[in-house]
């Protein structure tokens, strides 16, 4: 058993951006045997060590031995114990990066970090985990994080709870086998709507294995399938999930952008929670940062990056090939500092990151385009969604090309439109009465993936060419 394992047994989860394949570097941990002083410790990554019975192993200043458990586990499904004062309704995003949660009954709601990136940043990874032994882990990870936000929004599981998730997190937390989104012909389980067994959870329809619930919840809190104006939604997460139509029908995509984003596989990244760097102002080498919360910054979120890129572009400290300028290529760019010790940087290789899933995004773009046989000129609304569509500055966005200039003027932050969608949703069910499954909303939702047309950008015979095109900001 490697230390990461015996860490998760011990209920400590290590940050796997690459899935435990010893590239990242992001577990190291300190460790020493049994008659061993803590002097003597020594420096590996988890995901690749074994673990030794009598280890000591030292993890954020913290001491962990055979026999710890810092967390209580929490008991798994199905139900919440508690008082129980009539029913109660929750909307729930589970996001890959983060998960969100909202309790209409007292409009309270709350958000964490999805503990599944432990696992890996993006969606690849946890497949993969799953696929090796670990699908009852992620299974578990992800019930942990609802139960604990549903305890934040006071849900004492007395009601109906509606989720809408790409179609690999609603797999996780349905305990569907995954081995069917690994290969060709990427087969998913059931996408409709529908309930899980044993439980008043529901889930969203889906598009296919690659565009989830999240997407169809999206596209129908904007009301694009009653449009009679192109749209184009873009979900800027780790597999950037793209949207083009109208109400005679959308074409679909998702492209692998990595989690770079979303603050993923960036040397100093983090979610969109609170410490998060989200904006930045840099003049003359000089950084200004707004962090979540005002609080403080503890890393960067995958607004800030784009930010960041952004004005070291406008300031002269970076090229348009994404090159630093020599003072700042070994080290990194100093965004936001409190002393010589406590500096948080974004470094060449963060940069280059940024680069591939920006071009990964705009070819998409483009192929959508070329599909739909419009000009930038009929697309009336481009909506970025997701908690970095909140957060990102558009202008940002086109100053490092992530989206067309020509769009910039139609540009709309609309933030979580997967929650947003399954709030509405459970809205006008609780002005109709009677059982969800007979609601109105609900039967215009279960239309929308029949309206859809995948277009897999690994097949696609332009999308190399506009990725590479799009490189450089």
């Amino acid at each position: 058993m490697k230390i990461s394992e015996y860490l998760r047994q011990q209920q400590v989860l290590l940050d796997m951006p690459c899935g435990g394949h010893g590239i990242c570097q992001n577990c190291k941990v300190m460790v020493w045997k049994e008659g061993e002083l803590r002097a003597d410790a020594k420096e590996v990554l988890a995901c690749q060590t074994e673990y030794q019975e009598g280890m000591t192993i030292l993890y954020q200043g913290k001491e962990i031995k055979n026999g710890d458990n810092l967390m209580q586990g929490f008991p798994l499904p199905n139900h919440i114990s508690g008082k129980e004062e009539g029913p109660q309704l929750i909307a729930v995003d589970l996001g890959s990066t983060t998960i969100a949660v909202k309790n209409l009954a007292n409009g309270e709601c709350a958000v964490s970090e999805n503990h599944q990136r432990a696992y890996g940043h993006d969606i690849v990874s946890r497949i993969e985990a799953a696929i090796s032994g670990q699908e009852y882990v992620l299974h578990d990870l992800a019930w942990e994080d609802l139960y604990n936000l549903f305890r934040r929004v006071d849900f004492d599981g007395n009601g109906q709870v509606i989720i809408a998730g790409n179609t690999t997190m609603q797999h996780f937390l349905e305990g569907v086998d995954v081995k069917g989104l690994s290969h060709a012909p990427f087969d998913a389980g059931d996408i409709s709507f529908h309930k899980m067994e044993e439980s008043d959870f529901y889930l969203m329809p889906g598009f296919s294995a690659f565009v989830g619930g999240d997407i169809v919840s999206g596209i129908y809190a904007l009301d694009m399938d009653q449009s009679e104006e192109y749209n184009l939604l873009l979900d800027l997460g780790t597999n950037g999930e793209m949207v083009l139509g109208n109400k005679d029908g959308f074409y679909i995509t998702s492209t692998a952008a990595g989690p770079a984003l979303e603050g993923g596989n960036i040397a100093e990244g983090m979610a969109g929670i609170p410490g998060a760097i989200y904006d930045v102002e840099i003049k003359k080498g000089f950084s200004r940062a707004k962090v979540i919360d005002n609080r403080l910054a503890t890393g960067i979120c995958g607004a800030g990056v784009i930010a960041t890129c952004a004005e070291l572009l406008r300031d002269g400290c970076m090229n348009s090939h994404g090159i630093l300028n020599e003072e700042y290529r070994e080290e990194g760019f100093p965004v936001y500092s409190l002393n010589e010790k406590y500096v948080i940087r974004l470094t060449q290789d963060d940069i280059r990151q940024v680069q591939l899933a920006k071009a990964a995004i705009r070819a998409g773009i483009q192929v959508l385009m070329d599909k739909a046989k419009i000009e930038w000129s009929q697309i009336s609304h481009v909506y970025l969604a997701g908690g970095l569509g909140y957060a990102l500055n558009p202008e940002h966005a086109a100053e490092i090309g992530l989206i067309p200039e020509e769009l910039l003027d139609r540009v709309e932050a609309v933030g979580n439109t997967s929650l947003l969608g399954v709030t509405k949703c459970i809205s006008k069910w609780q002005k109709e009465g009677g059982s969800i499954e007979d609601c109105a909303a609900i039967h215009r939702i279960e239309k929308i993936p029949a309206m859809g047309q995948e277009i897999l950008l690994s097949n696609h015979e332009d999308f190399s060419m506009y990725y590479l095109s799009n490189l450089d900001f």
